[in-house]
């Protein structure tokens, strides 16, 4: 795993290296930001895990399609959420797809992380 400022060291959080997945097991939010566009079917899907703590399971993951053609990316990030105080019960929250400029599945996780960061007491 790497850190998410780009080394292995001994904080978090950290993160996996993008990993393709199929358009299709997008998340329905970034299949909707790209189905009605001409180039959708040029977007690659990609996952990545992100863990505050190389013991610890997965905190979130960041959805991303990318059109390295086009150099533009839409992404969310999906955390779990317990459904009340106390409770072992959980849920998916996501945040709303962004649309950003990327030309690589590294450098559109390393933005979209960053925005997600700098944007955290909007989301």
């Amino acid at each position: 795993m790497t850190s998410i400022s780009g080394g292995i060291t001994g904080t978090g959080p950290y993160w996996t290296q993008p990993q393709p997945i199929y358009q299709i097991e997008l998340h329905p939010s970034l299949l909707r930001e790209i189905e009605g566009r001409n180039d959708s079917g040029a977007f690659k899907g990609y996952l990545v895990q992100i863990f505050d703590d190389v013991s610890s399971p997965p905190s979130g993951i960041l959805e991303i399609a990318l059109n390295p053609n086009a150099k533009c990316a839409c992404a969310i990030y999906e955390a779990k959420r317990l459904s009340r105080p106390l409770s072992r019960r959980s849920s998916n929250a996501a945040t709303k797809p962004i649309w950003f400029e990327a030309r690589t599945p590294q450098q559109a996780a390393n933005i979209f992380y960053q925005a997600i960061v700098d944007q955290a007491h909007d989301i």
